[in-house]
């Protein structure tokens, strides 16, 4: 997070040093330019911070290595999935290339028979693809990962695999 906060500190001295060596007040595109920075840097986070709360309200997850099953609860409704069941899962991650405060949010989206899907998001669960061995895990990015479920027709092996 230090190293996303540097340049807008950075920005922020220069726009002061350049404001009192000015005689007249900074244009406001500047002034807005800043807002807009600021806007994306602190409010994304806090979007996707509501988001995955709004998502992970009422459920908890437990993997059970031994008998090889994840036992999903949401609000007072139990579900067990055994591995078998699992037909793939989805880890949905910032794009690699992204820098931004917000990079280490992901969820996992898990497919199991009769066209269920399942959300675990980074606040539930870190790192599913090291607990789960499987070998129908992939990985999709985005320039945001908000929750959403996967269409009907997503087709998992054209993606990058674990």
């Amino acid at each position: 997070m230090r190293e996303s906060l540097f340049p807008l500190v950075l920005w922020s001295v220069i726009a002061y040093l350049v404001e009192t060596q000015m005689k007249e007040p900074l244009p406001i595109f500047v002034l807005v330019a800043a807002l807009v920075i600021i806007l994306i840097i602190f409010v994304t986070p806090i979007v996707l911070c509501i988001n995955y709360w709004l998502e992970d309200r009422n459920k908890q997850i437990d993997i059970d290595l031994h008998n090889k099953i994840i036992i999903y609860k949401t609000g007072k409704e139990l579900t067990e999935l055994p591995f078998s069941d699992i037909i793939f899962i989805v880890k949905t991650v910032t794009r690699p290339t992204s820098r931004m405060n917000w990079s280490n949010f992901y969820y996992y989206v898990i497919k199991a028979k009769g066209n269920k899907q399942y959300f675990v998001t980074c606040f539930m669960s870190l790192d599913l693809e090291k607990q789960i061995t499987k070998s129908n895990f992939c990985i999709e990015s985005n320039h945001l990962p908000i929750v959403k479920p996967l269409p009907d027709n997503y087709e998992y092996e054209k993606k990058f695999q674990i």
